[in-house]
This record gives structure tokens, C-alpha cells and sequence, in this order.
């Protein structure tokens, strides 16, 4: 049976002393308006997550937009695994976060933000997890769903726990362990074998705090806490 690894989408000793180089652009928050504005332009299809009177939250493109915010990707984690089995979906959010830091965050076509649609074609790996690309689907949400659902259960095809599965966590805040029901392990997530142990957790930081011209997301650190309250 053949084993799959996931690789991140970059893996090279150069990207690593990039890390902490300045970027040229800076991108800015997002406001609800304009992007409602422009999907309504492009014909998109937007669902809307109103905000709470202590938090602000801010839309959730369904399927329309390829950059997104903390906030989104946290949003599209609670979908696409709110009607799957296990008890340890919130609780994996923020690890999800985390892990969608080092694997999609930041990248030429999404500076400061969350690229859903990136590949590593070289090593058939794409979206935010950044999973094999011919399971890979477009839609955040049903990303999210193949993540938890496959990749991190006891699946006989690509499971971290399936039986032939190597399982040992990866080390980041929210993760739950291989006894669970779900983990991110690190034969999938492979980002602090490929750049150096914490990768994960620095990409993080620089979610949360900025790099070079990026000043960073103040809603990043809330954004799970919010989607499971709305």
C-alpha cells in the first residue's frame, strides 16, 4: 500500500533565511464593504457571518475568494467539520491555524494572507493544508472536511492513525495526540522536518505579529473563538 507524505509548498535552506526578510508589499485588512462589493461586482456567491456586538468577525467568502484572512480559514474549519464524527473539532481549530500558517500563508499571489489555492505542483501538494492535489477541492470548507475527515483520522489511505501510519504529533498549540481521534501528524505535515523544529509556531507568530512590512492580523488570535461562537 503506498504511504503518502505531504511536503510543505516551499522546502528549500533558501526559504528558510527568507523567513524573516522584509516584504514589499503591505497588504491591509480587508473591509467587509469592499468585499462584498467586489464578489457582488464579480458575481460571486458570498454567505455572510454577521458580527457580534464584542467581537468583530468579518465575511466568509464561499468559494469566491482565494486570499483569506485568519479569520476565514477559522470560519471554514467549523463548516467543513461540523457534521463530522469525533469531539475534538474546536479544540483543533486553532493547531489547524497554525498548520495552515506554514503551508499556505504568505505566498506570492496571497501576501499577508491565506492562499486556498496554492500548489506545490513538483510535489502534487495544493490548497491550505496543502494536501495531495487530485483529493484537493477548491472550496476552503471542503478542504477542511478532507483534512479532518481523511488525513488526520484512521483512514486506510491516508490517515495519520490508519494502522501502517507512523503516527507522532506535530508539535503545535490545539493539537491533539495520536490516542485521539484526529491528529496533525507529522509524516503529513512535514514543515518542521523540512525548515527546522517550530516552524509551524514561527509562521504562526508572524501571522498574529507581522514580518517586515506586514504589521500582522489583531483578529488572528480570536479568530476560532469566534467562529464557534456565531
Amino acid at each position: 500500500m503506498a504511504v503518502y507524505q505531504t511536503i510543505p509548498t516551499t522546502s528549500t535552506a533558501e526559504d528558510d533565511a527568507l523567513l524573516d526578510a522584509p516584504k514589499t508589499k503591505k497588504p491591509l485588512l480587508r473591509l467587509a464593504g469592499a468585499a462584498l462589493f467586489v464578489a457582488f461586482a464579480l458575481g460571486a456567491t458570498v454567505a455572510y457571518v454577521a458580527p457580534s456586538k464584542s467581537s468583530s468577525v468579518e465575511p466568509v467568502l464561499d468559494a469566491s475568494s482565494r486570499c483569506l484572512t485568519a479569520a476565514e480559514v477559522a470560519a471554514a474549519w467549523k463548516a467543513g467539520t461540523d457534521n463530522s464524527c469525533g469531539n475534538s473539532k474546536e479544540q483543533l481549530c486553532e493547531a489547524s491555524l497554525r498548520i495552515a500558517a506554514g503551508e499556505s500563508w504568505d505566498t506570492p499571489q496571497c501576501p499577508g494572507l491565506f492562499d486556498s489555492s496554492t500548489e506545490d505542483v513538483a510535489n502534487n501538494r495544493g490548497g491550505l493544508w496543502q494536501i495531495i492535489s487530485q483529493t484537493a477541492p477548491s472550496s476552503p470548507v471542503e478542504q477542511a472536511r478532507m483534512v479532518y475527515d481523511q488525513y488526520m483520522s484512521d483512514n486506510i489511505d491516508y490517515g495519520c492513525r490508519a494502522s501502517w501510519s507512523n503516527c507522532v504529533p506535530v508539535n503545535v498549540e490545539g493539537n491533539q495526540g495520536c490516542d485521539s481521534s484526529h491528529t496533525f501528524c507529522r509524516r503529513v505535515w512535514t514543515g518542521d522536518s523540512e525548515h527546522s523544529e517550530g516552524y509551524y509556531n514561527r509562521q504562526w507568530n508572524y501571522v498574529v505579529n507581522g514580518r517586515g512590512d506586514y504589521n500582522g492580523d489583531p483578529l488572528a488570535e480570536s479568530a476560532c473563538d469566534n467562529a464557534y461562537r456565531n
